[in-house]
């Protein structure tokens, strides 16, 4: 119990890092040199909800599969080939429920055709800027702070695609992109491995209660 408690307070020592981070290079609130429109076209797809199959090799991405700190879920297998989503797309949840944590949060696709575009989020193609860095760039405090207050809706919440596109951001240049994006990564990398560790601990310690107890 005492490894587990200590592994939760590293891990998120690990996210108020990563957030400090962001904060540094993206906190440019009164900067700003382009839109995203200036390097994304959005484009949207159908429900894939029929094509759900637990020995799926894919992943269907829509509402539901992009984590309120702006991960991918892997939850809803799939076969089907249609809409598959390309390394470097962002996906953007364009409609959200209840408290609205995940709306205008955004989440990388980091492997070609593993990945099929479903309904209520919008896909962020992109070109001439680094990927992955707009992805942190979008997730960041201001930019997320910004899209939340373009939200309309009560009951649910919705984000218009014209609102997404005429955001003002501030794009470093795409030497400083590289970077920024490669520190974040590496940081998230980091996250991950104690995320591991600490499922090992609490797996760990279900077996052992389950042997003594039998």
């Amino acid at each position: 119990d005492k490894k587990i408690e200590l592994q939760s307070k590293k891990i998120e020592a690990l996210k108020l890092y990563k957030i400090c981070i962001s904060n540094y290079y993206f906190n440019n609130k009164n900067d700003s040199n382009s839109k995203i429109r200036d390097y994304c076209n959005i484009i949207t797809s159908t429900s894939k909800v029929n094509f759900l199959e637990n020995d799926g090799n894919k992943f269907i991405l829509d509402m539901g599969t992009i984590s309120s700190e702006g991960n991918i879920l892997k939850i809803k297998p799939t076969n089907i080939n249609k809409d598959l989503l390309s390394k470097g797309d962002l996906i953007m949840p364009k409609d959200d429920i209840g408290g609205g944590l995940i709306i205008g949060k955004n989440g990388y696709v980091d492997e070609d055709n593993k990945y099929v575009l479903g309904d209520h989020v919008y896909c962020l193609k992109c070109s001439n800027i680094n990927s992955l860095y707009l992805h942190y760039l979008i997730n960041s405090k201001y930019i997320n702070m910004q899209l939340k207050r373009k939200v309309t809706g009560s009951a649910q919440l919705g984000l218009n695609s014209k609102n997404v596109l005429e955001q003002d951001i501030y794009v470093h240049d795409r030497k400083e992109q590289e970077f920024i994006s490669s520190i974040l990564m590496n940081i998230d990398k980091i996250i991950d491995l104690n995320l591991n560790k600490k499922n090992k601990l609490e797996n760990l310690k279900k077996g052992l209660m389950q042997s003594m107890f039998v």
